[in-house]
């Protein structure tokens, strides 16, 4: 007798038995990360920049071990938090990370270049971080 357990979760995966001639279904990585960015981008618009930048970056390693081209989505994505936040030097790095992830073989590689060059123009007037002023209590 042959039994077949499936289980629907967000991963959608479906084990089948031993004797099955049914292959399990891969795993939808572009599908989960393309999601997980959107979920970022929409922790930013609410203000958890934090939990964003996390998730973002959990993206960016995922999607390098990988080999994916969503690689320089999340890291463009990480540039722009941290440019919008005021830290030149770390938008600057991831910026050109971002760069460093493309792949000249993609359909956009062209367009995704002078993106990224636009960005880094940006940041050419400024080339110290932010400056934090400090007050001692007397």
């Amino acid at each position: 007798m042959q039994t077949t357990f499936s289980f629907n979760a967000p991963l959608n995966f479906t084990k089948f038995s031993q004797s099955s001639t049914y292959p399990a279904p891969r795993r939808n990585y572009t599908e989960e990360l393309t999601s997980r960015l959107s979920l970022a981008c929409t922790l930013v618009n609410s203000g958890n920049i934090f939990l964003a930048k996390k998730l973002a970056r959990e993206v960016a390693l995922k999607a390098q071990s990988l080999g994916m081209y969503i690689e320089f989505e999340a890291k463009a994505f990480l540039g722009i938090i941290a440019y919008d936040q005021g830290d030149w030097v770390s938008a600057r790095l991831h910026f050109f990370q971002a760069k460093a992830s493309l792949y000249p073989q993609h359909p956009s590689y062209a367009s995704d270049c002078r993106y990224i060059d636009s960005l880094l123009k940006r940041l050419d007037n400024h080339s110290t971080p932010r400056q934090c002023k400090l007050s001692l209590a007397a």
